[in-house]
């Protein structure tokens, strides 16, 4: 049992919409927050999303990259009981 591989889910959902603010990437182990928003004229696909890691790392990532990113995730909960 101690090889078997903790799957999640996509932090996207179909619409491109973010399904958490807060989770845990599962390839690489690191927490993120998502902190802010930037909407363009062209849509949610164009969004850029700020993004704050457990060790403190800022980064700006296109919404479109994000749905390539962060395709196993597990969500961390931000509140008792959520």
């Amino acid at each position: 049992m101690d090889n078997l591989e903790e799957t999640g889910e996509p932090l996207l959902n179909k619409d491109l919409s973010i399904k958490y603010i807060c989770f845990e990437c599962l390839d690489s182990g690191h927490i993120y927050t998502v902190v802010g928003t930037e909407l363009g004229d062209f849509g949610v696909g164009n969004a850029i999303d700020t993004l704050v890691r457990d060790d403190g790392e800022r980064r700006k990532i296109r919404r479109s990259k994000l749905y390539k990113r962060f395709g196993n995730i597990k969500k961390i909960p931000l509140f008792y009981g959520e």
